[in-house]
């Protein structure tokens, strides 16, 4: 009995091993902020639209809780929303769901407006789009079973602690703002979730838009100007809304894609194979 916890040890280590060698081929990168940032405001809706005709409600995929009157950051399942005489295209559903809640002050993310939220819904739409596609090549061509138990348990966990970060930038993001920036004023500062990713030389954002350190704040760069972010242009994103011309093209710059669309192809990669292995 004294040797046992030691030759678990040596089982867990050897598995992941083996994990890492099964994963490797697949070159997927920053899984668990990919998988995360594609599934986080995912509904059923479009979870049967996009991925899986038959999926439940038990679905098995969480997702950050809009509803902000709710104490829950996370929902176990992606959630079905009824909406009345809604509609089927992603788009239309998208701004039907904001604008039949536009009413409920503590639905959606903290301190967006329409418009925000409309653009975040597309940008998601998007997503789901491109990794629909990886999703029904792995239908077409199932991975080994290998692949999606060492894939589901090498990163579960960090999935789990990145949505529920993406839920706090969601729920309450006043309060992580101002723990990261360390703001002076005592005013609250106004900041809300961004919903992008961004890495790798171009401009990097933490995980998600909407909070960065000073660190990261003085390492970034700017897509193509090659200059240092600075703070005006830190908090185009984040703690302004989308209100005219200018303040759009401020979100359209920074959703820009890399030149070599390696950011949304990682996405992509990762996202379908979270919901294939889960689903």
């Amino acid at each position: 009995m004294v040797y046992l916890p030691l030759l678990l040890l040596f089982v867990m280590s050897a598995y992941a091993n083996n994990c890492s060698q099964v994963l490797e081929p697949l070159g997927l990168k920053n899984t668990g902020a990919q998988a995360a940032h594609g599934s986080h405001s995912l509904t059923l809706n479009m979870i049967q639209y996009f991925f899986n005709p038959d999926a439940t409600k038990d679905n098995g995929i969480p997702t950050v809780n809009l509803n902000r009157s709710e104490k829950n950051d996370l929902n176990e399942n992606a959630q079905y929303i009824t909406l009345e005489n809604s509609f089927y295209n992603p788009a239309f559903f998208a701004l039907d769901n904001i604008l039949s809640n536009m009413d409920h002050e503590e639905y959606g993310i903290m301190n967006a407006n329409t418009l925000d939220r409309l653009a975040h819904d597309l940008h998601m739409i998007h997503i789901w789009e491109g990794a629909a596609l990886y999703y029904q090549e792995l239908l077409a061509f199932p991975p080994n079973p290998d692949i999606c138990s060492c894939f589901l348990s090498t990163y579960l966990d960090d999935i789990k602690a990145h949505l529920e970060f993406i839920a706090k930038e969601i729920r309450i993001p006043n309060e992580i703002a101002a723990k990261y920036n360390k703001k002076e004023s005592s005013k609250e500062p106004a900041a809300h979730y961004g919903g992008i990713v961004y890495y790798a030389g171009w401009v990097y954002l933490g995980e998600y838009a909407g909070v960065i350190s000073p660190q990261q704040l003085e390492a970034a760069d700017v897509g193509r100007s090659g200059g240092k972010i600075n703070q005006e242009q830190k908090l185009d994103l984040y703690s302004s809304n989308i209100v005219d011309e200018k303040t759009w093209d401020n979100w359209k710059e920074l959703m820009k894609e890399p030149e070599d669309n390696s950011m949304m192809e990682n996405m992509n990669k990762n996202l379908a194979l979270y919901l294939y292995c889960k689903l």
